[in-house]
């Protein structure tokens, strides 16, 4: 074959067959972006519920050891507001290794007072530590991303025991594409009575 007799592609077959590559290349992205948004809502959504979980664990694990009355202790847990709930922990205040004191009652730690607490401004459910009112340290963040968050005892909802403490939170992430995910908790707490 001599040089003259190849022939290559016309110009209109270069442009048919540029068309089908870069429509074939679009459908692709798209598949892909498409994808890796549900991986990504997929991821957030999990990574919320886990999130919202381990704070109400980690605020139950705690409630179950206060008391909304005990024999030796002023009221101890308190809903100061919606978003506000205070109490008092058992501990061994005669250093005699137990929390029970000699006559069998539960020694608790008056000077020391722990408050859960939602703070809107910062978007945070947060652990205080408070003597004499006044807080000591500085506040552990129990769960970032909280968009709402509420307390409630017997006196704010007759449905709850004497014993029982609810809460309530909501956290909130955004995806990249401006899809705003949330979960929500609400966990009973039963205290020591």
């Amino acid at each position: 074959m001599s040089i003259r007799n190849r022939r290559g592609m016309s110009f209109p077959e270069l442009m048919i067959a540029s068309a089908i590559f870069m429509s074939s290349a679009v459908l692709f992205l798209m598949f892909m972006s498409q994808n890796s948004e549900s991986w990504q809502v997929t991821s957030i959504q999990q990574g919320l519920v886990s999130d919202i979980e381990k704070a109400a664990a980690e605020v139950n694990r705690e409630l179950r050891n206060a008391t909304r009355t005990a024999a030796g202790s002023p009221p101890n847990a308190t809903r100061v507001s919606a978003t506000d709930y205070r109490f008092y922990l058992p501990g061994d205040i005669d250093g005699n290794g137990t929390i029970l004191d000699a006559t069998g009652n539960i020694e608790w730690t008056t000077a020391t007072q722990i408050q859960y607490f939602y703070d809107a401004g910062t978007r945070q459910l947060l652990r205080r530590t408070l003597q004499a009112g006044v807080p000591v340290g500085a506040d552990r963040v129990i769960a970032s991303d909280i968009t709402a968050a509420a307390f409630e005892d017997q006196a704010s909802d007759a449905t709850l025991l004497a014993d029982e403490v609810r809460l309530t939170a909501t956290i909130a992430r955004t995806t990249v594409k401006n899809r705003t995910l949330t979960s929500t908790v609400n966990s009973i707490s039963r205290l020591r009575n």
